[in-house]
């Protein structure tokens, strides 16, 4: 499925000569192209290949969104996955924690426009109001690991017929595999601040960098939408949405459009 795979563990020295900020104990996997990045993580579990594992490529050929949708992999940006142990972290918490650790992996190479960069509920990053990341989360081995794909528009920008607005941070110049390795640290750190201080740390963090709080949406759930004022997420992560009848509607899967173009 890859074209080339190098595998470089944190205890090696090589490695070390690569990044001396990877975390601990992670085994890394470099690759030029595959189909998608979770999904050759995958295999690679499959192979009882014991995690943490990090895997990043130049290419993908098939990546995916939520929702199986289709991620246009262009080369230049950045496409990486990782799988972790889910027995202490619930999906909720987890899809937080990578929502934050990203957003402030990002803020590092911002400069001063760290304030046009918001979290998107329910797992995307929006630059001056277009989408330039997603996050897709699969369970594997009966939900004892996650693996969590992440792509990041950091050079060129495809534009499709959706209903979101997509951008890109060209204009910033930054290095993937900087990114990402500042990503990765920066999610230990927000890993240890949530076994400290609980959920509720990090959906405050998530909330100070909410786009729209306060404005109207619609939610659209596929079969069905609703349409109210966006008065933030609960202490599970749900959605909370205010109906124009005053009633308060939970929701913990969707996808959300702003319908005043916030």
């Amino acid at each position: 499925m890859q074209s080339s795979l190098q595998c470089l563990s944190s205890r090696d020295n090589k490695f070390m000569e690569i990044s001396s900020n990877i975390p601990r104990g992670w085994s890394f996997y470099d690759l030029d192209k595959v189909d998608s990045t979770n999904e050759e993580i995958k295999r690679l579990l499959k192979k009882n290949k014991s995690t943490p594992i990090l895997l990043i490529a130049k290419k993908q050929t098939k990546g995916r969104g939520r929702l199986n949708r289709k991620w246009v992999s262009l080369e230049g940006n950045l496409f990486f996955s990782f799988a972790i142990d889910f027995s202490e972290l619930s999906a909720e918490t987890i899809s937080y924690l990578v929502s934050v650790s990203l957003i402030n992996s990002i803020d590092v190479f911002l400069l001063n426009h760290k304030k046009e960069i918001q979290c998107k509920w329910p797992n995307d990053i929006c630059f001056r109001g277009k989408k330039i990341a997603g996050i897709l989360m699969e369970v594997f081995n009966s939900g004892k690991i996650v693996v969590v794909g992440v792509g990041v528009n950091l050079i060129q920008t495809y534009i499709d017929n959706s209903l979101y607005l997509v951008g890109d941070l060209s204009e910033f110049s930054i290095d993937r595999k900087a990114l990402m390795f500042n990503f990765c640290n920066e999610f230990i750190r927000q890993k240890l601040n949530f076994e400290k201080h609980g959920f509720g740390y990090i959906r405050d963090i998530w909330i100070s960098r909410a786009r729209g709080i306060g404005s109207k949406i619609i939610v659209n759930l596929g079969h069905n939408q609703y349409t109210g004022i966006f008065r933030g997420v609960n202490n599970k992560g749900s959605l909370i949405l205010e109906q124009y009848n005053g009633e308060e509607k939970i929701i913990s899967t969707g996808d959300v459009i702003f319908i005043s173009g916030v």
